[in-house]
C-alpha cells in the first residue's frame, strides 16, 4: 500500500469495497478487479496502489455509492475482467 496514503483514506477503500460486496480475503481476486478497472492497469496486489490510486478507487466507489450500484457495478466489473484474463 502506498506508504504515504492517509490511513482513514485506506480504511475507506477497504469499507467500500465490502459494501460494494468484494470485501474479504476470499473475494481479493474481485477486488483487484475492480482496482484494475478503476485505474486501467493490472493491479497484482493492493500494496501497488499509489495514494492517487487509493484516492480514485475511493472517489468511484463513492459515486457508485451515492448512484445505489456499488454492489451491482463491483460485481459486475469483477466478473467481466475474470472473463477477460481467462478468455
Amino acid at each position: 500500500m502506498a506508504p504515504n496514503a492517509p490511513g482513514a483514506v485506506v480504511r475507506r477503500m477497504f469499507a467500500l469495497l465490502h459494501e460494494g460486496g468484494v470485501g474479504g480475503a476470499q473475494r481479493r481476486p474481485d477486488r483487484l478487479a475492480v482496482a484494475s478497472y478503476v485505474t486501467w492497469r493490472r493491479i497484482g496486489s493492493t500494496d501497488d496502489l499509489s495514494e492517487a490510486d487509493i484516492r480514485a478507487i475511493v472517489a468511484a466507489l463513492e459515486y457508485w455509492r451515492l448512484a445505489g450500484q456499488i454492489e451491482y457495478r463491483c460485481r459486475r466489473i469483477a466478473e467481466s475482467m475474470h472473463k477477460e484474463m481467462n478468455a
